[in-house]
């Protein structure tokens, strides 16, 4: 007897659906979309100059260091807003 697939079962784990969605965020993450982990990588690295384009000469040392704690934070969005865009495709 087969088993029957039900709309639902496609999103518990170990089914088609989970097995795409694993395979194409590791290839998001190291594998052909390479450079969008090397521009998350340099964006958060390169934090303190992507802050300092955008504060003025005069800006507060302690201001800064938060500005670009929050930077660090926030940056790793690049990687989230494509993890994003591929799950849209997939529904």
């Amino acid at each position: 007897m087969r088993p029957r697939i039900s709309a639902t079962s496609f999103f518990l784990p170990g089914t088609l659906i989970s097995a795409l969605l694993l395979a194409r965020g590791l290839a998001l993450l190291c594998g052909r979309a390479w450079p969008v982990g090397l521009a998350l990588a340099l964006a958060v690295i390169a934090a303190p100059w992507i802050v300092d384009l955008y504060t003025p000469s005069d800006y507060p040392q302690n201001e800064f260091d938060l500005a670009v704690a929050f930077a660090r934070l926030c940056l790793p969005q690049i990687f989230f807003y494509g993890l994003y865009v591929l799950i849209g495709q997939m529904l």
